[in-house]
């Protein structure tokens, strides 16, 4: 209960305000799937002379929260890096009969920090949004100290509003929730299946392969990607896999995937998901830690006539490698000519220390009388990924 003292020519005078109960008890899943500590605080004045709407459940940063009914997400707000406002990120389930659960401070931190950063794979569960289908105890997001609550403890600020959108004190509904997950049975029918199977990087590209299959799409799935945290892109998991038709024969075999991810020069965290079409989650299909490398970097100087045809040159450079690289030479969108480039060019040398010199090119190219395009590219050193074109000249 809430106590007023109150001040008169008689003393104190103490009058114990009724508690500010729900006027119903909703059969719920507790929203945190984990340890939380939590008192009556519904009713309880807040800053601007507003009123404390729901409970705080004070727990672990990044804690999951899950869905306390089957329902559909209803509204979802992520803030920008850095940005403070209000309740800053949160969402909202709504239940068949109209009822809300509102999830307010959703985490926008980076794992381990109080950055501010709002990393898409630490706020909400790749594939929340609006319109996503949900069962009780399905994670949908992770607790946090979002917006004005930056300068208290992590929490989850939990709302319970009636069908006509008045909110009610949840504190009766939580003390009585159901604790735990989804349903093992309703997660075994209906979440998406799959694994990240390698990633490699080279040529400043990131390759995630793997495969990922909804049980209730009779398509490609959807597969996400984020690359340290943030989203990376999304595909439809639709290539050809023998094995996993073999092993899911219901399921065919298209469904596999490759990913082609392009973040700077450096080691990334790449994670993947199968993103669900309806309830019962979009799980984790796995996480690497992987270097992407730099790609080839040069110049098509010049293209010049000469007797019996022209001489291509400029320079080429692979940063993963002090060894020469190949350069292809195309003329009219035939290949021409491969060559090395390993002549001497100080000037590269100079640009890019530690790779020395040996990386111009000269060569001579039979050609005919007359106009003619001139390509050139810079063959990766895995050859196998990233050719980036160095120019293209006309005669």
């Amino acid at each position: 209960a809430v106590v007023l003292i109150a001040a008169s020519a008689f003393g104190l005078l103490v009058f114990a305000a009724a508690p500010a109960h729900a006027d119903a008890i909703r059969p719920i899943r507790f929203p945190v799937d984990g340890p939380v500590r939590f008192t009556d605080t519904y009713g309880a004045p807040r800053a601007g002379g507003t009123v404390h709407e729901g409970q705080d459940l004070m727990g672990t940063k990044l804690e999951r929260l899950v869905a306390a009914r089957d329902g559909v997400i209803s509204y979802v707000k992520t803030a920008g890096a850095g940005e403070v406002t209000n309740g800053g990120n949160m969402l909202v389930v709504r239940d068949s009969e109209g009822w809300e659960y509102w999830y307010i401070h959703i985490n926008n931190d980076t794992p381990g920090t109080d950055d501010g950063a709002n990393p898409a794979e630490y706020n909400l569960r790749p594939g929340v949004k609006v319109g996503t289908k949900v069962f009780a105890g399905e994670w949908i997001a992770y607790m946090g100290d979002s917006g004005d609550a930056e300068n208290t403890a992590p929490h989850l600020h939990f709302e319970l509003h009636r069908p006509d959108g008045v909110a009610i004190d949840p504190y009766d509904s939580l003390q009585a929730a159901s604790r735990g997950g989804i349903d093992p049975t309703l997660l075994a029918a209906n979440a998406p299946k799959g694994a990240l199977d390698v990633v490699t990087g080279a040529g400043g590209v990131i390759v995630a392969r793997g495969w990922a299959f909804d049980p209730n799409v009779a398509g490609a799935s959807t597969a996400q990607f984020f690359v340290d945290g943030r989203f990376a892109g999304s595909l439809a998991a639709g290539e050809p896999r023998a094995d996993v038709g073999a092993f899911y024969p219901a399921a065919g075999p298209k469904h596999g995937y490759t990913a082609y991810l392009t973040p700077p020069a450096g080691t990334h965290r790449v994670c993947a998901y199968a993103i669900n079409d309806g309830a019962g989650g979009s799980p984790g299909l796995g996480c690497a830690t992987v270097e992407s490398v730099s790609r080839p970097i040069g110049s098509l100087d010049v293209v010049k006539p000469i007797t019996g045809g022209l001489l291509v040159g400029g320079w080429a450079l692979d940063r993963d490698t002090a060894a020469p690289i190949d350069v292809h030479v195309y003329i009219d969108g035939a290949l021409a000519a491969i060559t090395p480039a390993g002549l001497d060019r100080p000037d590269v040398g100079a640009a890019f220390p530690g790779f020395g010199n040996r990386h111009g090119f000269a060569t001579p190219i039979a050609a005919s009388p007359g106009s003619h395009t001139v390509c050139a590219y810079a063959i990766d050193d895995t050859r196998v990924l990233s050719n980036p074109l160095l120019g293209c000249r006309t005669t």
